[in-house]
């Protein structure tokens, strides 16, 4: 009987240390995204429907080539009048990306947010999350604890971190982005010369 009650107070006491663990972990989550939101103007001035002019360079070379779209996500991506998104899983799953950069699935009821080990980036200590969704891989974003704002995010093979901040509409946004592999060579970056926030919400079906 003792070794059953005892048996019982030891189970007890887990779960009871398993739920105050949970709490802190989901306290410090809410912390992190509080504050990634508001440093980046709050969640009413979010992207949710934009267009960008950008020039990106391959690894290391110095000649840009540039690129216009509008951006819907995390479904739509137009250049011109294609939905280049849709029916192309590779460009979908980019596009979801992008969603990711806005910030905007971190408010989203589908979202399951998770804490990751802080990290340095570009020495400067970050704290980790980690953003799943159904039928979407897993992504880490980290960001920076003094301005909350978004440093890296590890997306298949490639860390990609994120620099010269700019505002547009009341949001912040990074505009230029730097996509690196494993080993720190780089892949591609881009920068971002205008950015838009469109009012209008474009036919989904061309």
């Amino acid at each position: 009987m003792h070794r059953y009650s005892f048996f019982v107070s030891a189970l007890t006491t887990l779960i009871m240390f398993a739920a105050i663990a949970h709490g802190d972990e989901a306290a410090s989550v809410k912390e992190t995204v509080d504050k990634a939101i508001k440093a980046v103007g709050g969640k009413d001035k979010l992207l949710t429907h934009f267009r960008w002019k950008e020039k990106y360079y391959i690894g290391e070379s110095k000649d840009g080539v540039l690129r216009e779209a509008t951006i819907t996500p995390p479904d739509h991506w137009w250049q011109g009048e294609t939905d280049i998104a849709k029916g192309n899983p590779d460009r979908s799953e980019k596009t979801y990306l992008v969603w990711v950069w806005t910030l905007a699935p971190l408010n989203d009821e589908g979202s399951k947010l998770t804490p990751l080990p802080g990290i340095t980036v570009n020495k400067m200590p970050c704290a980790g999350i980690r953003l799943s969704r159904k039928d979407r891989p897993d992504i880490n974003l980290y960001f920076d604890n003094t301005t909350g704002l978004l440093a890296q995010i590890d997306w298949r093979t490639y860390h990609i971190h994120f620099s010269d901040w700019k505002e547009v509409d009341g949001f912040k946004y990074p505009s230029q982005a730097f996509v690196r592999k494993k080993d720190g060579t780089l892949h591609l970056r881009t920068e971002f010369l205008e950015m838009e926030r469109l009012r209008i919400t474009p036919k989904t079906e061309k």
